[in-house]
């Protein structure tokens, strides 16, 4: 099955990718992460940033920092 790329001519929805792919290559370099098994067999994510928790709040994790990056006041 071949994948369908759509063409968007907006170019607000342009600018809001491109805001994103800047903000996930800066910001998101800080954060790597390690997973790990705990005692009791779950899947345990530590970010180098002190953030632990599990693959879903990994996630989360990650999606609001990129927001948090997209909401910051230039010079801030």
């Amino acid at each position: 099955m071949a994948t369908l790329e759509l063409r968007v001519r907006d170019w607000t929805y342009r600018a809001a990718r491109r805001r994103m792919v800047r903000a996930g290559g800066v910001e998101l370099a800080h954060h790597t992460g390690r997973a790990r098994l705990d005692e009791r067999g779950n899947r345990i994510v530590d970010c180098s940033c002190g953030w632990t928790g599990n693959g879903l709040g990994w996630s989360g994790h990650l999606d609001h920092i990129v927001h948090r990056a997209l909401d910051a006041k230039p010079g801030a």
